[in-house]
């Protein structure tokens, strides 16, 4: 696209850092899905926002190098996005675990195989 080639690695960086934490990015989406699929948009908006409020002292600390963290640059702010995916993944799989969530939908039993229903 024209981008002047120093621009063209800093976007090579980031995008594959990206990339490689995208497996915690579809986790996070599903999970998400699930819970504004069955009416608990709270859940959701929660969840993000808490990683949200996570990724942006943590991109922060990792760009320049703040508190003990090491000076990454652009790396970091990447670095900082997946890592705010997962705190949010843990976030949700709490919920989902949860007492709560445990009576209401049964979700311990969606982790066994009902041969019957695969056939």
């Amino acid at each position: 696209m024209g981008h002047d080639p120093a621009q063209v690695e800093l976007e090579r960086t980031y995008f594959y850092i990206l990339m490689g934490g995208s497996f915690f990015t579809l986790i996070k989406v599903c999970l998400a899905s699930y819970f504004s699929g069955i009416g608990r948009t709270k859940v959701v908006m929660v969840s993000d926002v808490l990683g949200v409020l996570l990724n942006i002292p943590l991109t922060w600390m990792l760009v320049f190098g703040k508190g003990r963290l090491p000076e990454l640059g652009i790396a970091g702010a990447a670095i900082a996005t997946a890592v705010a995916s997962v705190f949010s993944i843990g976030l949700f799989l709490s919920y989902y675990f949860s007492r709560f969530h445990q009576n209401q939908f049964k979700v311990m039993e969606s982790f066994r195989i009902d041969r019957p229903r695969l056939r």
